[in-house]
């Protein structure tokens, strides 16, 4: 039969590993949820970036005084002439 110090120390050690399988979990899932957090934040900055230099060059395009500056800004927005 089992003493009551073998069962104590048992249930100690179950309990002490399920918490560090679960803290374990824990600290996987706010890592991998940190990496998906910066992953989205860096690909909406490259989005937003890309944005940005669109509109600067279609601005430059509606504002050029002539032919030869819209030819050279012509590959930027490649759009077929």
């Amino acid at each position: 039969m089992i003493s009551r110090g073998q069962l104590f120390r048992t249930v100690r050690t179950v309990l002490v590993f399920v918490v560090l399988v679960v803290s374990e979990a824990l600290i996987i899932i706010a890592v991998a949820e940190a990496f998906v957090i910066l992953v989205a934040r860096i690909s909406s900055a490259f989005v937003v970036a890309e944005v940005l230099v669109v509109l600067v060059v279609a601005e430059a395009w509606a504002t050029a005084p002539g032919p030869q500056v819209r030819k050279k800004l012509l590959p930027l927005l490649s759009v077929p002439e």
